[in-house]
């Protein structure tokens, strides 16, 4: 009977990837962010209030300040 049960145990895998956990994760990540970001930006540009102005300061700041300083 333990050699029986012994055998069951070996069978018994555990099937983990790293690389498919992260894939899952930033994709989650991804689509939480557009989830929340997009309504949101929508519903403050229909108030009239300046969401969108954030996104215009966050742009320059990380992509038009960088290149031109070098």
């Amino acid at each position: 009977m333990t050699r029986k049960k012994n055998k069951k145990v070996e069978q018994i895998r555990i099937d983990f990837s790293l690389k498919r956990e992260v894939f899952f994760i930033v994709i989650g990540a991804i689509a939480g962010a557009i989830t929340f970001v997009i309504p949101k930006t929508i519903f403050e540009t229909e108030m009239g209030l300046p969401y969108y102005l954030s996104w215009i300061v966050f742009g320059v700041l990380l992509v038009y300040i960088p290149h031109h300083q070098l």
